[in-house]
């Protein structure tokens, strides 16, 4: 905790009350009142997301997210509308060699611990000269989440809704 483990212009919140947000409501599934707390704020981590049952244990207030997988499941932590913000520049004019990847498969095979992962990249280009140039048809990636935090050094302009995340691509 207040540590640097990410890029220091990388920001991570979890917004509970972001309006018009999936995860958005009053309360969590506790009736803990929602907010937005930022997890890691300019590279640092400033703040672990909470319900009762955690917050308990490790002595906190609850963040006020628990979620429920359905009525009839117990809550579990989760979160609301996880918002990531950096600085954006155009990712593909500013890239003279590189790959753009578009998505990717297996991330759920990525080790929580040590933070190594490896997965398929599926609909990616090869990037020359500022611009994209031809497809690649299969390719593969691998590495530490903790490092890549600590890499991010662009993202991109336009803002991509997937579910409760919130993200620049």
């Amino acid at each position: 905790m207040n540590t640097s483990i990410a890029s220091d212009q990388l920001s991570i919140i979890d917004d509970g009350i972001f309006a018009g947000g999936l995860g958005t409501s009053a309360c969590d599934e506790e009736g803990t009142p929602s907010q937005r707390t930022p997890v890691i704020k300019n590279g640092i981590l400033s703040s672990f997301i909470y319900d009762c049952h955690t917050a308990g244990k490790e002595n906190r207030e609850s963040t006020g997210n628990a979620v429920r997988a359905s009525y009839t499941s117990t809550p579990s932590i989760g979160i609301r509308n996880l918002i990531i913000e950096h600085p954006s520049s155009d990712i593909i004019g500013e890239t003279m060699d590189g790959v753009i990847v578009n998505t990717i498969i297996g991330a759920h095979t990525a080790n929580p611990i040590s933070g190594d992962f490896s997965v398929e990249a599926r609909n990616s280009f090869e990037i020359s000269n500022g611009q994209i140039a031809s497809p690649i048809r299969s390719m593969m990636i691998s590495g530490n989440i903790f490092e890549l935090l600590k890499n991010i050094d662009g993202i991109g302009k336009d803002v991509r809704k997937v579910g409760n995340v919130i993200t620049p691509r």
